[in-house]
């Protein structure tokens, strides 16, 4: 049944993509560029901690320090993409007004959500190469 729904999903997820562009205040983007880059801090260490300490405990007793470290960024920074359902709750607080969302708050997240699906697919995919496999 899923698979039934592949060729809608895969005609209006750009359209959805497009809708957030369209919603973009180009005039508030200077303080909305600031806001993202503090939201995606937030976002990043918040994940790091919340994920990646508990699995860092874990591995580094399990084996060792180093591979500690390297499942603590690769889960951490696995759980950082965050895109569809903030902006969906941030898209519905612009059309309700200022007083929920302002232009650049929403620019902000927008940045914030753009950095997280950009950066973070990097970082692990370089981190994944130093994993070891062996032990799995």
């Amino acid at each position: 049944m899923d698979a039934s729904f592949d060729t809608l999903y895969s005609f209006f997820s750009p359209f959805f993509f497009i809708g957030i562009g369209l919603s973009i205040d180009p005039a508030a983007l200077d303080l909305g560029v600031m806001i993202g880059a503090v939201l995606f801090t937030a976002a990043t260490l918040g994940n790091l901690t919340g994920q990646g300490l508990p699995i860092f405990l874990i591995e580094s007793q399990r084996s060792g320090w180093r591979q500690g470290r390297i499942a603590f960024l690769v889960l951490g920074f696995s759980m950082v993409p965050r895109a569809e359902i903030a902006m969906i709750i941030m898209q519905n607080g612009l059309k309700t007004g200022k007083w929920a969302v302002t232009s650049s708050t929403f620019n902000g997240m927008v940045v914030a959500s753009l950095l997280t699906c950009v950066i973070a697919p990097i970082l692990v995919r370089a981190l994944l190469k130093k994993w070891p496999q062996s032990n799995y």
